[in-house]
């Protein structure tokens, strides 16, 4: 397997100033390889096979940790 692009902020603003010059009447413009394998994902899984996915990734743990976050704030 080979390793994304590492995506850089110029890349994203580019993405941005297309979004916002092109004219179109689109709703989301996707930045790099991840992105469109997380679309992928949300298009082909079911609930549980996609919460299953997301689980393994950054985006995964980064709710896991503000789900206890929030569930500590609840509790205090």
């Amino acid at each position: 397997m080979v390793a994304a692009k590492m995506m850089t902020s110029s890349d994203v603003a580019k993405v941005v100033y297309e979004a916002a010059t092109d004219g179109k009447d689109q709703l989301r413009y996707l930045v790099g390889d991840d992105a469109r394998g997380f679309v992928k994902a949300r298009r082909d899984m079911d609930d549980q096979a996609l919460c299953g996915f997301y689980a393994g990734t950054i985006c995964g743990i980064v709710l896991i940790i503000w789900s206890k976050m929030l569930q500590n704030e609840a509790e205090a």
